[in-house]
Parts: structure tokens; sequence; C-alpha cells
């Protein structure tokens, strides 16, 4: 499936929307980074699905134990957990948005 729920367009445009908030560079790729690894998780609970509006709870959990169990520390979790909240909210806001646009 493509279009604006599409995990790597958004993915894409998440680390566009951070670029274009004056986010310094490491910050773009700190945000980044477990948002690409979340997507790419082989390892997750559930396996993370195409698009982002079913993303749920426990693939965000699988992904964070799969990281602890790799031996990240508890400052990583918090980091990557961080992030992906960041992402998810952006998403959710941004989906709003376009179902007000496209109902309109």
């Amino acid at each position: 499936m493509s279009g604006p729920t599409d995990y790597t367009a958004f993915a894409t445009s998440f680390r566009q929307f951070l670029r274009a908030s004056h986010k310094s560079t490491r910050t773009v790729e700190t945000y980044g980074e477990p948002v690409d690894q979340l997507g790419q998780s082989p390892d997750n609970v559930d396996g993370v699905p195409d698009v982002t509006g079913k993303l749920t709870r426990s693939h965000v959990e699988g992904f964070l134990v799969h990281l602890a169990d790799q031996g990240r520390t508890a400052a990583t979790l918090n980091n990557r957990y961080r992030s992906l909240h960041r992402f998810l909210r952006s998403w959710s806001t941004r989906a709003k948005r376009m179902t007000i646009r496209w109902s309109g």
C-alpha cells in the first residue's frame, strides 16, 4: 500500500518535518534512527506493518524489548522510546489533518 500512511514514506516525511523545524543534523539522525530500526526490525512481536496507522503498542514494546535483549542501556531505550513517541504523535496529527482535507 502506498500513500500518506505508508511506513517508509512517512518515515521520510518525518525526517523532512524535523529538518523543516530547524532541528540539528544530529537531532534528525537521533530521532530518525529508531524509526528506521523499527521499520526494519525482524524480531518485532508481530512484525511491523507497512501502514503506520496499524502500528500498535505491542510493536513499539517488542522493538524496545529487542533492544534491551541486545544489551542496550536504559538511557538508550528511553531515547528510542521518546523518538518513536514523537514520530507516532507526528503521524497521528498529520493523519487527522489529511482526513479532514480529504473528507471536505
